[in-house]
């Protein structure tokens, strides 16, 4: 147990980290220390010092992902859609149980909090068009279940919060880490 606390660390910083996407990803946007435009309205509409973290984390990757589409779960919080409305307003959100796939664009990402298990499936359509999920909240059950549908990509997990990338041209590969 000691060893995993010790790797995770290390890790966090991007020590041990070989590909350049993820070290990149984990440095300057998971653990990201710039000061962002929209900080102080996130600090307004956060309950509490962890959402404030993990909202920051949200708007860097879709700072950083750019999506033209968000497809957001039936539970998600207003300061969630606050936030990503920080991040470009230009973004199209919708309700992950409306979206057909085949209409659209490649890279979106699916916002899931809590276990949502229909999300399994709208998952699998977003890592079909090289999309980015991101599952807050949810136990670690649901998150493997979720996490073994990827082929191809990387995950990145705080144990609170999983990123899942997916696109071709990442290996599969699964990192612990803080942020």
């Amino acid at each position: 147990m000691m060893l995993k606390s010790v790797k995770r660390a290390w890790r966090s910083r991007g020590f041990g980290i070989h590909s350049p996407f993820a070290f990149r990803f984990v440095t300057c946007v998971l653990r990201g220390k710039g000061r962002y435009y929209a900080y102080p309205a996130i600090r307004q509409i956060s309950i509490n010092s962890r959402e404030y973290r993990e909202l920051k984390v949200i708007f860097r990757i879709i700072c950083d992902m750019q999506p033209s589409i968000i497809l957001l779960s039936d539970s998600d919080s207003e300061a969630v859609r606050t936030a990503i409305g920080l991040a470009d307003s230009r973004i199209r959100t919708l309700e992950a149980d409306e979206a057909d796939f085949s209409a659209i664009s490649p890279c979106p990402l699916l916002y899931v909090e809590g276990d949502k298990h229909e999300a399994a499936g709208m998952a699998d359509g977003v890592f079909r068009r090289q999309g980015t999920v991101i599952i807050r909240k949810a136990s670690r059950e649901f998150t493997t279940g979720i996490k073994s549908r990827l082929t191809n990509g990387m995950t990145f997990t705080n144990g609170k919060m999983t990123v899942m990338v997916s696109r071709d041209d990442l290996p599969r590969q699964d990192f612990e880490i803080n942020f």
